[in-house]
């Protein structure tokens, strides 16, 4: 089916507007550095849902998503928009988090050795604010995605933005 296309984009599409409002809301919640070092320092990140409710991602536990069984965040429960987006989406939410790289930041090539579908993990992304001037690849093809889409990516394949 996916082949080594690496993602497909879902038919559902997300309101941008009422993305960025509730990312306005969110963003009033302190962000924490990602805790892996395959990035510049700059990439921030706060939960929607993790393991205890957990507003920072720690990278610890079972698949990295922590012990404690999924549960909605502070931030979650202040923006009902994503709260509709993620009750839309297929499956149990084991975790949603919001992710910011600010222009000029850096991820660096990488791959996640359990992230497809093939190991049951659908990693699902949803743009809310990019550029045309984002550089992100994956499995070795430059991809643009706009905000309010939904994608799939099989991120065991190499990615980097």
């Amino acid at each position: 089916m996916l082949g080594t296309e690496g993602a497909f984009k879902l038919p559902q599409t997300f309101d941008v507007e009422r993305l960025q409002d509730d990312l306005t809301i969110a963003e009033r919640h302190e962000f924490a550095r990602h805790p892996l070092s395959y990035h510049d320092g700059s990439w921030q990140v706060i939960n929607l849902i993790y393991a205890g409710g957990a507003t920072h991602y720690k990278h610890e536990g079972a698949f990295s998503m922590g012990d404690a069984p999924p549960a909605n965040t502070t931030v979650l429960d202040e923006c009902p928009y994503f709260q509709s987006v993620l009750g839309q989406l297929p499956g149990e939410i084991m975790m949603a988090r919001l992710s910011s790289l600010p222009a000029g930041g850096r991820i660096l090539r990488h791959y996640d050795p359990i992230e497809s579908i093939d190991f049951g993990n659908l990693r699902l992304h949803i743009p809310i604010r990019t550029s045309p001037g984002v550089v992100f690849h994956l499995a070795y093809r430059r991809r643009r995605w706009a905000a309010g889409q939904v994608w799939y990516g099989d991120f065991t394949f190499p990615h980097s933005v």
